[in-house]
């Protein structure tokens, strides 16, 4: 009983301490980057993406977060966050001139922040990329750099 009645106050200082977990569906501050790259791998397979994500985070140099990644759609799409995009976006094409990403990166920057299914993007790298998505509908569009 005694165990009871010292164990209490100490489970509730405990559980008052304890700050609330993050949910999933919250995203960093700042705005997304997109780093994006053509890929047909399977939406469950993340062989290509796991090693771009602790390589990314290690060169940030403070400039964005590393969130997460996507496949699907014949992309494969890793989420950035930065309070300032264009340094971000430029600090990883600094690490892609270096050779330490792989070919065929391309870089789009959401116009506003909001829900992901509703933002649009505008292309950043390569310079002659007409248009961002996160998926796209036929791979023609994709060699083409079309909109």
């Amino acid at each position: 009983m005694l165990g009871v009645v010292i164990g209490a106050p100490l489970l509730s200082l405990w559980s008052a301490r304890r700050e609330p977990l993050p949910t999933n569906a919250e995203e960093p501050a700042g705005t997304q980057i997109v780093v994006q790259w053509l890929d047909d791998s399977p939406p469950d397979s993340s062989t290509r993406a796991d090693p771009l994500l602790p390589l990314l985070d290690a060169a940030s140099l403070g400039l964005y977060v590393v969130d997460s990644f996507d496949l699907g759609g014949g992309t494969m799409n890793i989420f950035l966050y930065s309070d300032d995009p264009e340094r971000a976006a430029k600090r990883v094409v600094e690490i892609f001139e270096q050779g330490m990403l792989p070919q065929g990166m391309r870089i789009g920057i959401a116009n506003s922040k909001g829900e992901q299914g509703t933002r649009t993007y505008r292309p950043v790298y390569p310079a002659d990329l007409n248009a961002f998505r996160l998926i796209y509908p036929n791979a023609n569009e994709l060699k083409n750099h079309a909109g």
